[in-house]
């Protein structure tokens, strides 16, 4: 059989081919994977198993074209349109429409360019079969034209493009409108500012809108001085007339014309209230107006006065001057002495052919001068008819009254009564200040008044001077002698001698009716001749009360204040203190050498005397502290104290020990504490004494005294002691706190009126204020009764008495006859004479008072003696003495002080019973005076090694400016006062005085020229100095010219000098710029001129102040200024 050949074909290219027997059957190509751009494989036109035929057989592949879709898009928007590949191109049909948009094209890309146009013939967009082509709508925005109408403005302005849908601002304004200002655009019920920011949907005519500017008027005085201030006036542009504000202003001497826009008028005159429109096209403008003046003008006429003759009127403009025409006027006797505004001459004066002006303010006023007068003179002379002194001759004007010039004469024993024109008094009487018409017409004589005298009248008192009866008073008259009258005084004890001017005269001046005369010359005066008395003597004896030794018996004149003799007993372990008249000291106490008077009452005759003493100090106080616990406490303060005085102060070893040793005897309170823990009990110190404390625990009781002043108050607390506290703390379970306050006098306190009215006619002498507190809570009562230890003065008192205030009723303490051990009893106390201590035992705390009657000696007298003491000194063989071992408050007191050998006296400190210092004066001869105050007083001399060159007494090396003022000695920058033993360290200090210190400092170098201060006089020991200073601008003096040598120099002025000596040496003063004086309370206080120095001062450490205070304005005391010095020349000068 035949083979043919079946071929596969795509066109003309053949696929495949394959040989076949007629008749055989065969299976057509696979086609599946054949491919042709934009078509389909659809087959070889048969299907199925083909046989092979008697010929070759070709099989052609058929192919179908793709068909696919074009998607317009327009945003969210999309239609499509169909197309088959390699169909005729065929026109794009998407349409869409946009406002203000046209369509321009399609793009491939969202957004992207545009690629084919509207309606564009396409073809073949996709092969693929069921594709999908996209194309996006590509448009052309819209132009618009933007015109511009000035809306009543002037210019132009160019239409402006505008693309839709494109932001642009618009064109800036460029037309005007006189007097508005442009707000903006507006199309229909739209407006727009200016160059804002629009976008056009379509063509736009933009009309300009303008709004009348506002301006102010503002109105100027241009010299006006009164009136009332004129606001500003507002205006509107284009607005109707408005009138002008009336002028409110006034000017002294003018007359108001108008405004102008000129001060000096050469601009736009308005009158007063003007219809006024458009003064300025500028918005919120301002136009000034000032006010336009004319001067007045005014007459001035002339009158004569009280002389004659005419003078015409004179025409003048304010504010020009203009000569006065010459005085034509006369009057007889008298010279023209110039015009006056008033007739009596109390106006405004001016000389003749004066230039003047501005007589008056007044427009068409009138001024009067009126011619002024002076009249001759005449001289009236004084004789003093006897008398003495000089009185200077007195002019007298022509026709006028005039007093006769006070009286000046002199005349011992005579009064002034009047003058008289004759020598011998039968002239005319005047008057001591007559006023002497009569004397007018002397026509230039020089008359003479004689002075007239009546002798005085005076009387003589009689006092008896310690005697009895009474005396009638003596007149006398001056000149005229007379008998006294004869004495019928008495004094027991005592002869009468005489009479004396004097008290205290011890001989007669004038005998028993003796004729006298002129013992005073005062008129009306009184002369008091006090009757002299002789006394009798008495014996007293002096008795050694345990001493050993003898005295003598010492003989005094009654009557004569006598020093008792000193002391001459002894006994072995005891000092001796005082005298007393009872052995037990409860009489009356007498210091060693006091000065007394009838020692023994106006009768007796003699007197014993008992020496008291006091046991030495030799005794130690010890113990232990320990706790609540009974576990030993170290690191306790331990104190004892009296009232709020600390005698002495330790702290426990670490085995709970301490010690206490040289201790006076007495009764003291112990304090001891803690951790915050305190305990107080009383101890009484007569030997060596041991004492254990215990303190309380955390949870326990403490136990405080606090001794306290009330502010002004003039006794102060004494150092007083209590016992019983510790044991109160105990039974209440609580802390106790007592406080003990000494209260000043009250005349409107309850509880001291009620006190003084159990009292009587005793003196008070300390109220007391005991409060017990228990935690917060007052006790008035408590069941444990406490002692209470009051140290206190005897000497020159009796019946001694201590009151109380409790539950609103005064009482008086029962007096004990001996000192109780224990057992207390409330309201009780004993008195120790001998120790000076009253022991007072309370369960009721409120208002103590002490009561007594003061004595002096044995007389009688209300006055009270307070004792001189001397401490004992740090000096072997050195001699203390007063003049008078007591005295009265206000004596005089001198201190002889005896150094001894290898000693002299480096200080001396007089304090008295409150520990303030008492002023002394040094008399140079080792003798020192001071005046007895109202307690008693304790000297108290400091003695150095006599090769010490520190020579100031009044300066204690205790003293805090003893190192400074010894500095200052030695370094000869200033030196001691009076005999040069004192220092005076609280005096003041002059400005003369340092400026001499530094010139000294600098050499004593020689001034230039003397100094130009008017106050400054040659030769003084300060004039080189102050020259010296003032050269080199150290010193400048007040603002007057002035320097005040004298005056006293203040805190801030000695900086301030200071610091101009240190810039003017070169030293570095640049501290005070660094340095506040802020933190000073009165830095306020501080002269402006002397800031920088005082800040100086203050960083340079030259000053540190007080209580924080500079007190600048205070005066510079003389032991400040030596600190000052001292650190100035260390710290600056070094």
């Amino acid at each position: 059989m035949n083979k043919h050949t079946v071929s596969f074909m795509d066109g003309t290219k053949l696929l495949g081919s394959a040989a076949y027997y007629e008749g055989e059957n065969y299976t057509l190509m696979d086609g599946s994977s054949l491919q042709k751009t934009g078509y389909t494989f659809g087959g070889w036109g048969v299907t199925g198993t083909q046989t092979m035929s008697t010929a070759d057989v070709t099989h052609t592949a058929v192919w179908t074209p793709n068909t696919y879709k074009v998607v317009f898009h327009n945003d969210s928007t999309t239609t499509e349109q169909s197309f088959t590949y390699n169909a005729a191109a065929a026109a794009l049909n998407g349409s869409f429409t946009k406002t203000g948009y046209s369509l321009s094209g399609w793009a491939t890309t969202l957004n992207g360019p545009k690629v084919y146009n509207v309606g564009a013939s396409v073809q073949n967009l996709s092969s693929v079969t069921n594709g999908t082509v996209d194309l996006y709508a590509v448009w052309q925005a819209q132009p618009y034209t933007v015109s511009f109408t000035n809306g009543g403005g002037t210019g132009t302005m160019a239409a402006q493009s505008f693309t839709h849908g494109v932001a642009q601002e618009l064109t800036p304004n460029a037309l005007t409108r006189t007097g508005y200002t442009f707000t903006g655009w507006k199309e229909g019920t739209t407006t727009y500012v200016n160059g804002q920011s629009v976008s056009a949907t379509a063509n736009m005519n933009l009309t300009a809108q303008w709004t009348p500017n506002s301006y102010t008027v503002v109105f100027k005085g241009n010299g006006a001085n009164g009136g009332t201030p004129m606001s500003s006036q507002s205006f509107t542009y284009d607005e109707s007339e408005k009138a002008l504000t009336a002028n409110g202003f006034t000017r002294t001497g003018y007359t108001f014309m108008g405004w102008n826009t000129k001060a000096d008028g050469s601009g736009t005159p308005f009158t007063a209230t003007q219809n006024v429109k458009n003064l300025t096209a500028v918005q919120n403008g301002t136009v000034t107006l000032y006010a336009v003046w004319t001067p007045n003008t005014y007459t001035v006429s002339f009158s004569a006065g009280t002389g004659s003759g005419t003078m015409n009127n004179q025409t003048h403009a304010y504010d020009t001057a203009l000569a006065l025409p010459d005085n034509t006027y006369t009057r007889l006797g008298y010279s023209f002495s110039g015009w006056n505004t008033k007739t009596d001459g109390s106006g405004l004066s001016y000389p003749n052919k004066a230039s003047v002006k501005n007589l008056t303010a007044d427009n068409g006023g009138t001024v009067t001068l009126y011619a002024m007068w002076t009249s001759d003179t005449y001289s009236l002379a004084f004789n003093s008819s006897g008398g003495v002194g000089v009185m200077d001759h007195q002019n007298f004007a022509t026709g006028d009254s005039y007093t006769v010039s006070a009286n000046r004469f002199e005349k011992p024993g005579y009064t002034f009564i009047g003058w008289n024109t004759k020598e011998d008094g039968n002239g005319t009487n005047y008057s001591a200040a007559a006023a002497l018409m009569s004397l007018d017409n002397l026509n230039g004589a020089n008359p003479t008044l004689y002075a007239r005298w009546t002798a005085n009248s005076y009387i003589v008192a009689f006092n008896a001077n310690g005697g009895a009866n009474s005396m009638s008073n003596q007149s006398f008259t001056y000149d005229v002698p007379q008998t006294l009258t004869a004495n019928v005084f008495s004094r027991t004890g005592y002869t009468f001698l005489g009479w004396a001017t004097s008290p205290m005269a011890e001989t007669a001046t004038y005998t028993n009716g003796q004729s006298v005369s002129n013992l005073t010359d005062i008129a009306n005066g009184a002369v008091t001749l006090y009757a002299v008395w002789k006394a009798n003597t008495y014996v007293v004896s002096f008795d050694g009360n345990g001493g050993s030794g003898d005295m003598l018996q010492q003989t005094i004149v009654r009557s004569a204040a006598t020093a008792l003799s000193a002391n001459s007993y002894n006994r072995t372990g005891y000092t001796f203190v005082k005298w007393n008249t009872e052995p037990d000291g409860s009489g009356l106490f007498y210091a060693d050498k006091q000065t007394v008077t009838n020692l023994p009452g106006d009768t007796a005759s003699s007197i014993t005397l008992y020496a008291q003493w006091t046991e030495n100090a030799h005794y130690n106080l010890s113990g232990t502290v320990k706790d609540s616990n009974d576990a030993l406490l170290s690191g306790a303060t331990v104190k004892l104290m009296k009232g709020s005085t600390i005698v002495a102060q330790t702290k426990s070893g670490a085995d709970g020990s301490y010690f206490i040793g040289n201790l006076n005897s007495g009764i003291y309170n112990l304090v001891a504490s803690k951790d915050g823990k305190t305990v107080t009990t009383l101890v009484t110190i007569a030997s060596d004494t041991i004492q254990n404390v215990a303190i309380p625990a955390a949870a326990a009781n403490n136990s405080v005294l606090v001794v306290t002043n009330e502010p002004k108050v003039e006794t102060p607390a004494p150092e007083l002691t209590v016992g019983g506290l510790d044991h109160l703390a105990d039974a209440v379970n609580a802390d106790i706190t007592m406080t003990v306050t000494a209260k000043a006098e009250n005349k409107d306190s309850a509880e001291q009126l009620a006190i003084k009215a159990i009292t009587g006619s005793q003196a008070v002498g300390m109220y007391l204020d005991m409060t017990v507190k228990k935690g917060n809570d007052t006790l008035e009562n408590t069941d444990i009764v406490l002692e209470i230890v009051v140290p206190f003065n005897f000497s020159g008192k009796t019946t001694v008495k201590v009151l109380r205030y409790h539950a609103g009723a005064a009482e008086e303490l029962e007096q004990l006859k001996a000192l109780p051990t224990g057992n207390f009893v409330d309201k009780t106390c004993y008195l120790d004479m001998q120790s000076g201590l009253i022991h007072v035992y309370t369960s009721k705390f409120s208002t103590y008072a002490v009561s007594y009657t003061s004595l002096s000696g044995g007389s009688g007298s209300s006055t009270t003696t307070f004792p001189v003491n001397i401490a004992s000194s740090n000096s072997t063989g050195s001699s203390v003495k007063p003049d008078k071992t007591t005295a009265v408050p206000g004596d005089k007191v001198t201190i002889t002080i005896m150094p001894g050998e290898g000693y002299k006296l480096t200080g001396l400190s007089i304090i008295d019973a409150s520990g303030k210092e008492i002023t002394y004066t040094s008399n140079s001869n080792g003798t020192y005076t001071f005046t007895m105050p109202n307690s008693v007083v304790t000297v108290m001399p400091v003695f150095g090694n006599a090769e010490s060159d520190f020579p100031f007494m009044d300066v204690p090396e205790t003293h805090w400016a003893y190192g400074d003022i010894s500095w200052v000695h030695k370094n000869g920058l200033m030196n001691g006062t009076g005999d040069g033993t004192a220092f005076e360290p609280n005096a003041d200090t002059t400005r003369g005085m340092i400026v001499t210190v530094l010139w000294r400092m600098e050499g004593k170098p020689a001034a230039a020229a003397k100094a130009a201060f008017p106050d400054v006089t040659d030769g003084s020991y300060y004039a080189e100095a102050i020259a010296w200073a003032a050269e080199h601008k150290i010193v400048f003096g007040y603002d007057s010219g002035k320097f005040g040598p004298n005056d006293k120099i203040t805190r801030e002025q000695m900086v301030a000098i200071l610091w101009r000596y240190a810039i003017n040496k070169g030293y570095d003063v640049s501290v005070g710029e660094r340095t506040s004086i802020l933190s000073y309370s009165d830095a306020g206080s501080v002269s402006k001129y002397a800031v920088p120095s005082v800040q100086w001062a203050c960083g340079a450490g030259l000053i540190n102040g007080s209580d924080g205070k500079l007190m600048p304005q205070s005066n510079a005391a003389r032991c400040q200024v030596a600190a000052m010095l001292h650190r100035f020349c260390i710290s600056v000068a070094k």
